[in-house]
């Protein structure tokens, strides 16, 4: 099964702001990427997927 970021942050118990923290972008800049994941560029894909423990094909980042 694949997730789509908001999914695998919310499976994991992650807020906005906590993934933020993590990823050290605003949380304004992490809310966009969440609503338009397919424009994330592939070093920070791989972050998020390092923050929430997952692969990349965990993770959809082309869905909306």
């Amino acid at each position: 099964m694949t997730y789509t970021i908001k999914q695998a942050r919310q499976l994991r118990g992650f807020s906005q702001q906590e993934m933020a923290q993590k990823l050290r972008v605003s949380r304004g800049k992490y809310r966009r990427i969440e609503e338009k994941p397919g424009e994330t560029q592939f070093r920070t894909a791989i972050e998020i997927c390092k923050v929430l423990d997952m692969s990349l094909s965990d993770i959809d980042f082309l869905a909306n």
